[in-house]
């Protein structure tokens, strides 16, 4: 997974925040969490300017996002010089164990439960067409 390539630093600060703070790394794809892992460490990588992760498997909290739809702070936006977001482990937590994430869209709300289960209330006159997702391959 790309997630465990090596990443770009813009400085000394990002450098420093991410090898000494980094313990969760969410893979975040097309505004989805496409996988979250331990960080078991950061190194600078072969390639100057760069660092590397090291990782490990998916902690049980994490586990819920998976799938779902990432949050605002996490999701890079076209025009961002870097793609890599450095967020408070508390605030990730807080999403997992706090509810729902939720969206509405043309009318229709669609929640992700905590457990990763999803919940879709079609706009007035609509259906819903629910069609098979990717599997997964690690």
């Amino acid at each position: 997974m790309a997630a465990s390539g090596d990443w770009p630093v813009r400085n000394e600060e990002d450098r420093a925040t991410l090898t000494s703070r980094a313990d969760v790394l969410l893979a975040v794809s097309r505004g989805l969490v496409a996988a979250g892992f331990e960080v078991i460490d950061v190194h600078d990588a072969e390639m100057p300017g760069r660092i590397a992760f090291s990782l490990g498997g998916t902690p049980d909290w994490v586990a819920p996002l998976v799938g779902a739809p990432a949050p605002d702070s996490l999701t890079y936006r076209r025009g961002e010089r870097w793609p890599v977001k450095s967020v408070e482990t508390a605030e990730i937590r807080t999403l997992v164990e706090g509810g729902r994430q939720s969206v509405a869209i043309r009318g229709h709300q669609i929640d992700v439960t905590v457990e990763g289960d999803l919940v879709v209330v079609p706009a007035y006159g609509r259906t819903v067409t629910v069609l098979p997702g990717p599997t997964r391959s690690y």
